[in-house]
């Protein structure tokens, strides 16, 4: 593990989850390719031109507001039929050419664990961020349709991206949603990029004197330098590295639901319920990877007010397991067990009646079942001992759909 859980190379660009669905839908497990190249296809994706129609008032403000061509003969870039959608919480965020050559989406994908960094293949994560998006959800990005727009995140695909920019970030926010508090009320970027400096110092300061290795120390000079930037960049610029460092920090939270803009085109906040909520969460939270694995659903189920059914029996728990089991599972019969577990809530949130478990006890409900069942129960673990994945027998998985898990196919 990392010194400090943090994106390090952020950009002003990195705004909208939804351009990362986009860019997860061009991708595979078994597809290798370059960053270059995934780039391409995400621009000629997102700017091809789609007709919209008569435009309707909100549709000529969101380009008014942004100085730009609405095309020739009623058509618009892809990207932006979906971002001037009246539904949309924010409006901002269309990517440009520099964005596209500098690979921001693609860099984010990889920093939220969806994307292998070296050869761009979908990681289990963004594999499971595919099974959760539904093909009405998709085929907006192949053929456009007013009616249907993959920008408006489902609840399992918020909890997936929560999911990933805590595991990513979550360092960063712990310390930063906290200080949100301290606004009580609206709240501007800049000064939102002001308090992520006091972050930056603090949480060098905190790491300092774990730090052993070089890359380590690295780490924590790059956050000095970060934080010092910030403090020294002039009040009335609105575009810097405060800008840069910040951004995404607020803006995919607004995607979320734990930001709210009065005005979808200006960048200026305030803490939703369920922003409250997370904040006051991630403030008691002592370290990321406990809270991930102990505390995070619970966490979703009261910031969201989702009524799920929180639940530790290890049967009820591998009700819920067997069908993402099914889907996950490799043509050698193992599946990755943190996201089959994932996997299994994600798809609890998005069904009725809801019932939730924390990411250790699903852990603990298979080293159980495996003790009952030892010859029909495979694991294979990591150097540290953990394990990394798991391979049940067809009779246990026969016997577990039987009741509690209607609709499993075998992958």
């Amino acid at each position: 593990m990392p010194v400090a859980r943090w994106i390090e190379l952020t950009a002003e660009g990195m705004q909208r989850l939804g351009h990362v669905k986009a860019l997860v839908s061009l991708c595979a497990p078994t597809r290798l390719t370059s960053s270059q190249a995934l780039n391409i296809e995400l621009s000629r994706l997102l700017r091809n031109m789609v007709p919209v129609g008569e435009p309707s008032e909100a549709v000529q403000r969101y380009f008014g507001t942004r100085k730009k061509s609405r095309g020739k003969e009623g058509k618009v870039e892809l990207q932006d039929a979906f971002l001037s959608d009246v539904r949309m919480p924010s409006q901002t965020g269309s990517l440009t050419d520099k964005a596209f050559e500098d690979g921001q989406i693609v860099n984010l994908a990889v920093a939220l664990g969806l994307l292998r960094p070296k050869n761009f293949s979908l990681t289990p994560l963004g594999e499971i961020l595919q099974q959760i998006t539904d093909e009405r959800k998709v085929m907006p990005f192949k053929a456009y349709s007013a009616e249907c727009n993959p920008y408006l995140l489902k609840p399992g695909e918020r909890a997936l991206f929560l999911f990933c920019l805590v595991s990513g970030d979550g360092d960063v926010l712990k310390r930063l949603y906290p200080k949100l508090l301290d606004f009580g009320a609206d709240f501007h970027r800049a000064q939102a990029g002001d308090k992520l400096a006091e972050v930056f110092r603090e949480m060098a300061s905190d790491f300092k004197t774990k730090a052993q290795t070089v890359v380590e120390f690295s780490t924590i000079r790059k956050l000095q330098e970060y934080a010092r930037t910030i403090e020294n960049q002039p009040i009335t610029s609105h575009s810097g590295v405060r800008e840069q460092r910040v951004t995404l920090r607020l803006e995919a939270f607004v995607d979320l639901g734990l930001l709210e803009k009065e005005d979808v085109s200006k960048y200026c906040y305030h803490l939703t319920a369920g922003g409250m909520c997370f904040s006051r969460k991630m403030q008691i939270a002592e370290e990321i990877g406990p809270f991930l694995e102990e505390s995070f659903f619970q966490t979703v189920n009261e910031c969201w007010h989702l009524g799920a059914r929180m639940v530790d029996e290890p049967q009820e728990i591998i009700r819920l397991v067997a069908p993402p089991y099914l889907r996950l599972k490799s043509d050698l019969g193992y599946a990755p067990i943190q996201e089959m577990l994932l996997l299994a809530n994600l798809t609890a949130i998005q069904n009725a009646p809801k019932s939730l478990f924390e990411l250790r006890n699903g852990v603990q409900a298979v080293k159980v079942l495996q003790k009952e069942h030892p010859d029909d129960i495979r694991f294979s673990v990591d150097r540290r001992g953990h394990i990394r994945y798991v391979k049940f027998s067809r009779d246990v998985v026969e016997r577990w759909t039987k009741d509690g898990g209607q609709g499993a196919e075998a992958k």
